[in-house]
């Protein structure tokens, strides 16, 4: 959402992998698969729809855990730079924070951050950037913010209470900001009345602000997004098969290739 509800880089780069450096959690045997997902993102331009990036969401429940991984591929500058994200958080209404791993590779320069909650509560930044020292930070995390790639996560524990009209806010820290020394930014939800693709898609609409940026959601009943509309990005379902052919095919507005596919990413470009 970052990449999403702030700038895309910014809420959807909040994407990756747990495979890498932030250690992945036991299976137990509440361990389940909340939904694993592929989306294309389109900019639109002079009637045109342009892309720009596509990413696989995946989200489980692991008891008293959120577990959340996305893998992103955006085109920039004739390279396909690649951004993954892993993350955890508790598993209630809240979702607080226990740790992520954040890579962002764009052409040869690479940025990885790495997060945990301390003993004395507070949470650990480490910061490595190609050819730049390392750096740290140390923060405290107020009660009620969440990471912001949880925010699907998030409206889906908390969009069941809103009557239309109605809303709900959240403050969120953007994985990727360490500019920005990571401080949480507000933001809120409002649940609209359906309209005729919310109906179609058996989906809820609502609009969401996150700082300056303002978005359309149509989220699934689990708070998973179907599509996500803030001009000029589109964000549609896809899924493992069409996704990563976004950038070989003519663009159009044709209907969605929805899957709950586990297929393997594609192998890394740069």
């Amino acid at each position: 959402m970052k990449r999403l509800i702030a700038p895309l880089s910014g809420f959807l780069m909040l994407l990756t992998s747990l495979t890498s450096i932030a250690a992945k959690p036991k299976p137990t045997d509440q361990s389940s698969v909340l939904w694993d997902r592929w989306y294309t993102v389109m900019i639109e331009k002079n009637g045109n729809a342009i892309p720009s990036s596509y990413y696989n969401e995946k989200v489980e429940n692991r008891g008293d855990q959120i577990q959340l991984q996305v893998n992103l591929w955006k085109k920039e500058d004739d390279f396909l730079n690649e951004e993954h994200y892993g993350g955890l958080a508790e598993n209630n209404a809240a979702l607080r924070p226990k740790l992520y791993h954040f890579q962002g590779v764009k052409g040869n320069f690479e940025t990885s951050v790495d997060a945990n909650v301390q003993p004395d509560g507070n949470f650990l930044f480490k910061i490595l950037q190609t050819q730049t020292p390392k750096k740290e930070y140390k923060r405290g995390i107020p009660k009620n913010v969440i990471l912001a790639s949880f925010f699907p996560v998030w409206v889906g524990k908390n969009i069941g209470g809103l009557k239309a009209g109605e809303s709900k806010t959240f403050s969120a820290i953007l994985e990727d900001q360490h500019e920005q020394n990571f401080a949480p930014m507000g933001g809120n939800i409002r649940l609209e009345k359906p309209d005729d693709l919310a109906t179609k898609t058996q989906t809820q609409k609502i609009s969401v602000t996150f700082g300056d940026a303002k978005s359309i959601w149509y989220v699934k009943s689990d708070g998973s997004a179907y599509r996500i509309e803030m001009k000029p990005l589109i964000v549609k379902l896809s899924d493992a098969k069409h996704a990563p052919l976004i950038f070989n095919e003519p663009s159009s507005e044709k209907s969605n290739h929805e899957s709950e596919s586990t297929a393997k990413p594609p192998k890394k470009s740069r």
